[in-house]
């Protein structure tokens, strides 16, 4: 991988918050550098949240051996899959998700 096309975490966030095109999903920063960089892998995190106030947290892993060019050319299927993650998250009852969420209920 040449220099020139070296991928760094918040060049590939970069690169899929442009790419997004699905209103319901929103890039997410707040996992800090301890969770989007791992040894081979980064992380790029996403949130979908539904009226009833439950959130879903959804990531795509990128192989650190990958360069630029070829991430920026897969980041819209890639986003696609996080498409279909957030249909099937907002198919199920807010009931359900109450049962998912990770706070104690008000």
């Amino acid at each position: 991988m040449s220099t020139s096309d070296s991928a760094s975490l918040s060049a590939i966030q970069k690169v899929f918050e442009e790419a997004l095109s699905d209103q319901r999903i929103r890039p997410f920063k707040g996992m800090g550098p301890e969770r989007g960089d791992l040894k081979d892998k980064w992380r790029v995190f996403f949130t979908a949240s539904c009226q009833c106030g439950i959130a879903s947290l959804m990531y795509i892993e990128i192989s650190k051996d990958k360069g630029m060019e070829k991430i920026t050319k897969v980041a819209p299927n890639l986003l696609k899959s996080i498409s279909l993650q957030v249909d099937r998250f907002f198919q199920m009852p807010c009931e359900q998700h109450a049962k998912m969420s990770m706070r104690p209920p008000i």
